[in-house]
């Protein structure tokens, strides 16, 4: 399973750029968001974490930090512009050349996003930010139009923009990690609750364990419910394994076929 790692930028007591009602960290935060939920519905052979996903505080250490323990395949970040500039540009670290890996993610990446997203397109650059200096996986940061520029400020406020700058991520993504479908038949559920709090509190209690877990929404009888989903298999022999791994660590788990 690929592991993408999606930054938003700012949060909490640092907005980032700011216009008027507008606040980068808002942008960031919805933009990921849409990325994430994209990846996740396409079924595919991969698994995604978020620095953040609310608007809380993380400063850059616990970003790179978190993405480096996690072992991701690629760090991406998310960031709006100001300055009085106008369309969208991403970056690698200085170190990097062209032939590099982070390099080839990044044009099939960069080369989608412009597609999709009707920016000007300022290039693909490098800079010595500290997410892409202290990451130890290839890592991107995107600067998604300008918060402070009329023509790009029409698309920031709007949601479908957002949405559809998203599918350019996630087709990027895809093409740069040639993703498949996801051919798993089991996934093992480490609980089911009825409050996301709850859900995350166990996701967290489960990665510390150091196993790879994240939280799908589900629906039973018109109620909502946020499961914890600890592995997907096509054999239902690996899928009992993970179970029972779990039950040794006093999990209550059961599986859910696909």
């Amino acid at each position: 399973m690929v592991k993408i790692f999606l930054d938003p930028g700012h949060g909490g007591n640092d907005p980032g750029a700011v216009f008027n009602h507008l606040q980068e960290k808002q942008l960031t935060l919805k933009l990921a968001t849409y990325v994430r939920n994209l990846l996740k519905n396409k079924n595919l052979q991969v698994n995604v974490k978020m620095s953040r996903t609310n608007d809380k505080t993380v400063s850059l250490s616990e970003r790179t930090r978190l993405a480096n323990e996690w072992g991701a395949d690629l760090f991406l970040s998310f960031h709006i512009n100001a300055g009085g500039g106008t369309g969208y540009e991403d970056f690698i670290h200085t170190s990097l050349n062209e032939t590099s890996k982070t390099a080839r993610l990044r044009r099939r990446i960069h080369r989608e996003v412009v597609k999709h997203n009707k920016l000007h397109n300022r290039g693909k650059k490098r800079a010595n930010f500290y997410v892409l200096r202290e990451t130890n996986m290839p890592a991107i940061l995107t600067e998604n139009g300008f918060i402070d520029t009329a023509h790009d400020r029409k698309f920031l406020e709007s949601d479908r923009w957002m949405k559809e700058t998203a599918k350019g991520f996630v087709q990027g993504i895809i093409n740069a990690f040639q993703l498949q479908k996801q051919t798993a038949h089991y996934r093992v559920v480490a609980g089911s609750f009825r409050s996301r709090l709850n859900a995350q509190r166990q996701v967290q209690k489960l990665n510390k364990l150091g196993y790879n877990s994240f939280i799908d929404k589900s629906f039973v009888n018109n109620q909502k419910y946020y499961r914890v989903i600890v592995g997907a298999f096509t054999q239902l022999t690996n899928a009992n394994k993970r179970k029972r791994s779990l039950k040794q660590k006093g999990f209550a788990t059961f599986i859910m076929k696909n």
